[in-house]
C-alpha cells in the first residue's frame, strides 16, 4: 500500500526494459522475474498454472500480522 518509493520505480523500470529486450530478441513465451537481485527471463511454461504460496508461519507473514496488516483471511 501507499505511494511507490524510488526502489519500486527503479524495479518496475528494470522489469519493463528487460521485457522489451526479450521482445526485441524475439524471445517470446517468457516473463521477467527478480532472482537474487537480478532480472532474469523465466519461461511461461515453467510458471503458468502453478501456485507459489508463502508458508503462514514464515517470518514475513508473522511480521505483517504483528504490524496489523490484513493478509486476506
Amino acid at each position: 500500500g501507499g505511494s511507490p518509493c524510488a526502489y519500486d520505480r527503479l524495479l518496475s523500470s528494470r522489469f519493463g526494459t528487460a521485457a522489451a529486450r526479450l521482445i526485441r530478441e524475439k524471445k517470446f513465451g517468457n516473463m521477467v522475474a527478480l532472482q537474487n537481485g537480478k532480472i532474469v527471463p523465466v519461461p511461461l511454461k515453467d510458471v503458468a498454472g502453478k501456485l507459489k504460496s508463502v508458508p503462514p508461519d514464515c517470518e514475513i507473514i508473522r511480521s505483517a500480522r504483528d504490524l496489523g496488516l490484513s493478509m486476506g483471511d
